[in-house]
């Protein structure tokens, strides 16, 4: 089993909440942006970690019928995520990837509503 910092697995655990079998309610959303405000990465590193870590594990729970509700345990995303090099991160198509990138851009709105999201 690879070895996470905290901070990577604080990381997934926020945006992974975005693959959950669930509606995100604003108060989700709020405490989404607060957790990714909180880390050391910027935006477009958790871009890069929603869309080259976390989607090729998780974008399954969204397409099925009984999906994971209750989120995922620090030994369930440590086994399942890898960690990737940074890079520019291109939203997927399809209905599973137009809603997480919804998510993403609700989430990064708050952040700017917020005063806690860092562009760079």
């Amino acid at each position: 089993m690879q070895t996470i910092d905290q901070s990577r697995l604080q990381a997934w655990q926020a945006l992974s909440q975005f693959f959950l079998d669930t509606e995100l309610t604003e108060s989700s959303l709020a405490w989404v942006a607060r957790a990714v405000a909180q880390s050391p990465y910027t935006l477009d590193q958790l871009h890069s970690i929603l869309w080259h870590e976390l989607y090729p594990a998780l974008h399954w729970n969204l397409r099925s019928v009984a999906g994971e509700w209750a989120g995922w345990t620090d030994e369930f995303l440590t086994e399942h995520v890898k960690v990737r090099p940074f890079e520019p991160a291109v939203a997927r198509c399809g209905a599973v990837g137009d809603e997480i990138a919804q998510c993403w851009e609700r989430t990064v709105a708050k952040l700017s509503v917020q005063g806690l999201g860092r562009a760079e």
